[in-house]
């Protein structure tokens, strides 16, 4: 596949709650929203597809709003689940180096698309990630197929969400090919998959876990920086760490 970004469809809905209206923090009916459509996928149920689009709608037009180098506000957050917050606040890093390398519009939509949609395997595996103990080996394993269902769930849905399923597939692969799912040819991942890819792990990092508080975002990023060129994308991590390191990074409490 070519390593053009597709801009989503045209006619997107209209996200649940505009980014700018009075009196609302932005982002909060798309935060409750991302988390309905989780519980919709837990229980088996196609991916509501034109929710799905309009909270990245929303996402995308609250990161435009803002404008580079700063971040939307959001509510009250802890009632809607650790993985919404988690795809949540990768959607925002992704978007705001987006915003920050100056891409256009429609790359910007799309890379918050596929960024919240990466995880959303995580909802049909049944994977707790603030589960108090670590996970067995079944479990573990059972989180390794994450990105195959949540592909296969975005595959499923169709237009716009053919770059998601393939950044939901990749999202766990290194340079080199590496990491899951396992590969039969090894071969880099799409550029899509590495900025998500890195979004992903910083947010996770700079989010607290039960078994390990939360990385500064210095920490993160410098730990991030020594596997540069093999994990993640040497120049496109270098210029992330320059477009992020100056804003809030953990946007959503995840607890």
């Amino acid at each position: 596949m070519s390593d053009a970004i597709a801009a989503p469809a045209a006619t997107a809905p209209t996200a649940p709650t505009a980014p700018g209206a009075p009196g609302a923090p932005r982002l909060v009916e798309e935060a409750r929203a991302l988390a309905w459509i989780h519980g919709e996928l837990a229980v088996a149920r196609p991916l509501p597809a034109l929710e799905a689009n309009a909270v990245a709608h929303g996402v995308a037009l609250a990161l435009r709003e803002v404008g580079p180098g700063k971040l939307p506000r959001v509510g009250e957050t802890t009632i809607i689940g650790a993985l919404a917050a988690h795809s949540l606040n990768a959607a925002l890093a992704a978007g705001a180096f987006a915003n920050a390398q100056r891409l256009d519009s429609e790359v910007v939509s799309a890379l918050v698309l596929a960024a919240l949609m990466a995880d959303i395997g995580l909802a049909r595996v049944d994977f707790d990630p603030l589960a108090p103990d670590p996970p067995t080996p079944e479990q573990w394993e059972r989180m390794r197929r994450h990105p195959v269902e949540g592909a296969r769930v975005l595959m499923r849905a169709g237009t716009p969400f053919e770059l998601p399923a393939v950044v939901c597939y990749e999202h766990h692969l290194a340079m080199d090919g590496t990491g899951y799912p396992e590969q039969a040819v090894k071969r880099p991942p799409h550029f899509a998959s590495r900025v998500v890819r890195i979004a992903d792990a910083f947010t996770a990092m700079t989010e607290a876990r039960p078994r390990r508080p939360a990385h500064p975002p210095d920490a993160a990023l410098a730990q991030m920086e020594t596997e540069a060129g093999t994990a993640f994308d040497k120049d496109l991590l270098a210029a992330f760490v320059a477009s992020i390191q100056h804003l809030p990074v953990v946007v959503l409490p995840v607890e």
